[in-house]
């Protein structure tokens, strides 16, 4: 059974603390009450209190280092992403060239007159595999680039679609 009596004094250990606050992350950064209900007591001590955790809490920089965690994790996760962004545009490319290669095989057994589908495959894996690899290779880029370059590449697609649309508005209005 879980004992709720708490110190009011500071005396757990540094490695303790640390303890506490993994404890307070990856529980979502609860408030401090509830954190009580969730650590273990050290040893043969009892809980700290939640004025002890809130001094831990600003003496660590609890929540400096729990936002430069998560920015970790965040750029973890987005490179996992790109990654398998790319590898999944790896798999088009090749499912296009697949396509391709029966097209042709068929053609080489054929008439060309006698299959259309045969010509269609063609096609669509030409194009597939096109689009497949123009993607990857942007994909490919972007996760290279530093975030003033990527915010910059932004600005220029947002100004050229801006453009865009003012350019479809005026040959809207000249046919109206």
């Amino acid at each position: 059974m879980r004992t709720t009596e708490l110190l009011t004094t500071d005396t757990y250990s540094n490695d303790y603390k640390e303890y506490c606050f993994y404890i307070w992350y990856i529980n979502g950064r609860p408030p401090l009450t509830n954190l009580c209900l969730m650590i273990d007591k050290f040893q043969s001590r009892l809980l700290p209190s939640a004025a002890s955790l809130k001094n831990w809490k600003r003496e660590g920089n609890w929540v400096e280092r729990a936002d430069q965690m998560d920015a970790e994790v965040t750029e973890v996760v987005k490179k996992r992403f790109i990654t398998e962004k790319a590898k999944m545009m790896a798999r088009h490319a090749e499912t296009g060239r697949t396509l391709q290669d029966y097209g042709l095989e068929y053609l080489e057994t054929h008439p060309i007159s006698s299959q259309s589908a045969a010509l269609r495959a063609i096609e669509m894996g030409i194009r597939i595999e096109g689009e497949a690899a123009q993607i990857e290779k942007l994909v490919s880029s972007v996760a290279k680039m530093e975030d003033p370059q990527i915010e910059k590449g932004l600005r220029s697609l947002l100004e050229k679609a801006k453009l865009k649309r003012e350019d479809d508005r005026g040959e809207e209005s000249e046919e109206g």
